[in-house]
């Protein structure tokens, strides 16, 4: 599957960009060790010897250039299938985009759990193809592909999104108090306590900031 291709060319590359910092680690504790063995430093029976952990990093650079030298044989193949596959991960993010722009939860006609319902769905899915995208970016770095400029539209659609979550989070409670005080039975309800619960309602309600308040999920209620 191409997702696996990029999800191997980014590998690859993040792992080849961390050996020097293994390397340097990896000496670091070599020079401890043996600092620590002309002092007579007992060591716990579980310590792994410096000699071991340097012969690990040989074996995983020997296995990193085998790797390495099956991808560069596989270049060409592998270039078309990146370029096919961010062109086509282009236009799941302009249907995402436009998919949330005719139905992000804006208007106060749904409830609450059904907006964050949605919202949640949209979140998923923006996180996906925004992970998706920067892996693409990734991959094709690695297989000198032009990289390009990075689209931004996922970015502010989740911005959006983390907005509009907060605004129904906080209408939430409020819309299902007023659930509760509608489902009330006439015969049972004390009219001085509905007054109460309305005017808290209405203070907690005036209380919340202007970014909130600004949207039709607050002024619905």
């Amino acid at each position: 599957a191409t997702s696996d291709i990029v999800l191997g060319v980014t590998f690859l590359q993040e792992v080849t960009q961390q050996l020097p910092s293994w390397h340097k680690k990896t000496k670091e504790l070599a020079d401890s060790e043996k600092l620590l063995k002309r002092q007579r430093h007992a060591f716990r029976g579980d310590w792994v010897e410096a000699s071991l952990v340097g012969g690990q990093l040989v074996q995983v650079e020997q296995l990193l250039a085998k790797r390495n030298r099956t991808m560069q044989e596989q270049v060409p193949l592998l270039q078309s299938r990146i370029v096919a596959e961010d062109k086509a991960n282009a236009q799941r993010v302009v249907d995402l985009v436009e998919d949330w722009e005719h139905n992000k939860p804006l208007l106060g006609n749904i409830t609450p759990d059904q907006a964050i319902e949605t919202l949640t769905k949209f979140e998923f899915n923006m996180k996906k193809a925004q992970l998706d995208q920067e892996n693409l970016i990734k991959a094709k770095d690695a297989l000198g592909l032009d990289v390009g400029p990075s689209g931004t539209e996922i970015s502010g659609c989740l911005a959006e999104a983390s907005d509009l979550t907060e605004v129904w989070e906080a209408v939430s409670k409020p819309f299902n108090a007023l659930v509760d005080l509608k489902d009330t039975p006439w015969a049972t309800a004390v009219m001085r306590k509905v007054r109460k619960t309305l005017d808290d309602l209405l203070i907690g309600l005036r209380s919340l900031p202007n970014r909130i308040r600004q949207y039709d999920a607050y002024t619905a209620l």
